[in-house]
């Protein structure tokens, strides 16, 4: 449990952070298309970070099952961000997994795991359904490619079973939380936003109105 929740605080405390610096760098980024980019990238790339680092600090279950919550990090950027962060991140995921643990068959069917996940979450959050609803979607399919990945490895589907039960209230809980968050960061830089450009419409209107005060009061 303890173990449990360290990896929730990591991703939450993750989250703010990126959010904070998301506001520091790309929000001054000039023009549209290039703040479009730039956020696709930083975003993908964060959280890929994000993804890499709980694959180090994982939940051991017994001497033979370990867990990691890593999907997380790229059903929340795919739902906040969208689908190609997503697949960002996942790259990324995958690549260290492969650094962290070698060339292997586990490490290979894991990196191609995570990057499916990543293509069927970008499709599950284009779907008409609340945000809650498609988050929960893309948990559910994740689990599933955790769970087809594993008896692929193991021949097993027993044991593939077995884990899937113990990472279940992980993600569940995990990811209720981690929404949560991610809905409050989400709806506070939309209102800051919002908030802006009505200042600064109020700013222009103010000035306008000035302008054409010393204008009448010259004539």
């Amino acid at each position: 449990m303890s173990q449990l929740l360290f990896n929730i605080t990591l991703i939450i405390s993750f989250m703010f952070a990126a959010s904070i610096v998301r506001e520091q760098i790309i929000s001054r980024v000039e023009g549209i298309k290039r703040y479009k980019m730039y956020r696709l990238i930083y975003y993908g790339c964060s959280y890929g970070l994000l993804g890499s680092i709980l694959m180090i600090y994982t939940i051991k279950i017994d001497s033979t099952i370990i867990l990691d919550l890593r999907f997380l990090a790229v059903t929340i950027v795919c739902l906040y961000a969208g689908m190609v962060p997503a697949i960002i991140a996942a790259c990324i995921v995958g690549v260290m997994r492969l650094l962290l643990f070698g060339i292997m068959a586990s490490g290979i069917i894991g990196a191609a795991a995570i990057i499916v996940m990543a293509l069927l979450s970008g499709w599950t959050v284009r779907l008409p359904y609340r945000p809650f609803i498609r988050f929960q979607l893309m948990n559910s399919i994740s689990l599933l490619c955790v769970f087809f990945s594993l008896s692929f490895l193991f021949k097993d589907i027993k044991h593939a079973a077995t884990i899937i039960i113990y990472l279940l209230p992980a993600s569940f809980i995990g990811g209720c939380l981690v929404y949560l968050v991610g809905r409050y960061i989400y709806v506070s830089r939309v209102t800051t936003s919002q908030h802006k450009k009505l200042s600064k419409m109020f700013s222009v209107m103010i000035q306008n109105a000035k302008t054409g005060t010393k204008r009448q009061s010259a004539k």
